[in-house]
């Protein structure tokens, strides 16, 4: 889990925390979002290639019925646009399937104009809750997979 990297908005002065744990599944990402001092997101990111000839991406997710956005980079540069799908995160175990057009290109939290997603062009991958949600979150997921 070294490349796996915690991003919250600590890094512009919020003070919301966030970690991600190794399970026997996949992984456990949870925290606590704070609305105070301009802040209110917490995320995490890590390397993820998929074949070639991919078409989707499969996330089986688990967790508190709280909106989040799954977000996959085609470079590891954080200074590019990364593209995010919006999802809920159901008390039970659930499978995901998103495909390219489920994804819009975002910097910094502002849309922005992109390339279309190419899925065999991944590079990392990561979730993002913010939106205003404060308070205690948990979601647990396994590694995504082509689908």
């Amino acid at each position: 889990m070294q490349e796996f990297r915690v991003i919250n908005d600590d890094v512009m002065g919020g003070l919301s925390r966030s970690k991600l744990l190794p399970t026997a599944t996949g992984l456990l990402f949870e925290g606590e979002l704070s609305l105070s001092n301009d802040g209110g997101f917490a995320s995490f990111r890590a390397p993820l290639r998929l074949p070639p000839d991919v078409v989707a991406v499969q996330l089986a997710v688990r967790g508190d019925d709280r909106r989040y956005r799954f977000v996959l980079r085609t470079e590891e540069n954080s200074d590019i646009a990364q593209y995010q799908a919006p999802f809920v995160a159901p008390h039970a175990w659930t499978m995901l399937r998103f495909v390219p057009e489920d994804f819009v290109a975002r910097f910094r939290g502002r849309l922005v104009v992109a390339p279309p997603l190419q899925l065999a062009d991944v590079r990392a991958f990561g979730l993002l809750i913010g939106e205003g949600q404060s308070g205690p979150f948990r979601v647990e997921m396994e590694l995504p997979r082509a689908g």
